[in-house]
C-alpha cells in the first residue's frame, strides 16, 4: 500500500479535533490520522 493514497471525507467536528491535535503535536493531519487508523487496526 506504500505510496497509495486513500481520501475520506470528514465530519467537520472530526476534522477540527484532528486539528487541534495536530497542531499540538506538530505533527501535519495526514500524519495524525495514519496514526490514529494504525491504532485503530492494531
Amino acid at each position: 500500500m506504500a505510496g497509495k493514497k486513500l481520501e475520506i471525507e470528514l465530519s467537520d467536528e472530526l476534522s477540527q479535533r484532528l486539528s487541534k491535535v495536530a497542531s499540538k503535536t506538530g505533527l501535519s493531519l495526514e500524519e495524525v490520522a495514519k496514526f490514529i487508523l494504525a491504532q485503530e487496526l492494531a
